[in-house]
């Protein structure tokens, strides 16, 4: 087996993960490997300096494309630039949980000649500091009904892109869809893609470490933008995305008008509790759909 593992990075030192994946490719006994960083445009130099000791390491490449060409498109190229028959994606920004991480995925993909497989998300099991309180309160109650068993229910629904293995044929199916510039809801459209190519998916507890919890703020702006591009793009978008489903219900009650009033006057105090050390996830959601429905009425007018 020849296996392509694809990081796309920004402004992120990942020579530990790499160092890692490298390790576990080596004890490995016949399997071919190569791990292909790509750079979308960094612009901290101490990081793309840190970086660049990756080309140091066997099998290794830090490719530097030399501008920032967005999410969707840095990951096809990296798919363009590999040889690998199963290609394995994943950010930047994660570390494997398990020593056996790439021994894992091999197994689950034996006498298999297509299809994805998807792995999971971990995060620490005690909050690590109150100023990331909302990434991490968020991210854990999805956890908390994220099984496998549950995944594998609903195998396109639940398809997250941090942490991924394709075969190659499948994934020259599909690709990311680079009209979609900015952040915001591509693993959605990306399991909407395999679904309708028929590709078929299986989760397993394979995990990644997300290792880099923002902080509250740069979170909600996160949300923030992906909702941008929610509204950007949601003719295509909003039958895949849970908060779009509730802003549409809450409109088809004739509540529209109650969700801004509630949103505008108490902006203020929903912003004190997501910036603080105990965000709420109820209010976490309020906040949303009130700033989506602001961005569809100026999308209307």
């Amino acid at each position: 087996m020849y296996l392509s593992i694809l990081i796309p990075t920004y402004n992120y030192n990942c020579t530990p993960l790499v160092t890692e994946l490298a390790a576990q490719a080596k004890r490995i006994v016949g399997l071919q490997w190569e791990i292909i960083v790509g750079d979308d445009g960094s612009t901290n130099e101490a990081v793309v300096t840190a970086n660049r000791a990756i080309n140091s390491l066997p099998c290794c490449e830090y490719w530097e494309r030399g501008f920032n060409s967005g999410r969707a498109a840095i990951r096809n190229r990296l798919y363009e630039r590999s040889r690998g028959r199963w290609l394995l994606f994943l950010d930047s920004d994660g570390m494997p949980v398990n020593s056996n991480f790439l021994a894992a995925y091999l197994a689950a993909v034996q006498g298999l000649s297509a299809g994805a497989v998807c792995g999971s998300v971990a995060h620490p099991a005690t909050l690590p500091s109150p100023a990331v309180s909302l990434r991490w309160l968020h991210e854990t109650t999805y956890a908390r009904r994220a099984t496998v068993e549950w995944r594998n229910a609903h195998p396109y629904a639940n398809f997250r892109t941090f942490n991924f293995l394709i075969h190659r044929d499948s994934f020259a199916r599909v690709m990311f869809d680079e009209q979609v510039h900015s952040y915001g809801y591509e693993d959605n459209l990306f399991g909407r893609a395999l679904q309708d190519a028929d590709v078929q998916v299986k989760h397993i507890d394979n995990p990644m470490m997300n290792v880099d919890i923002e902080e509250n703020a740069a979170y909600l702006a996160k949300n923030e933008e992906a909702l941008r591009t929610l509204a950007a793009h949601y003719d295509t978008m909003s039958p895949l995305i849970t908060i779009a489903q509730g802003v549409e219900k809450i409109e088809r009650n004739h509540l529209g008008w109650l969700l801004s009033l509630v949103y505008t006057l108490f902006r203020p105090l929903l912003l004190r509790n997501l910036h603080g050390s105990a965000p709420r996830m109820w209010v976490f959601n309020l906040y949303r759909a009130g700033y989506l429905r602001s961005l569809l009425r100026r999308r209307v007018g």
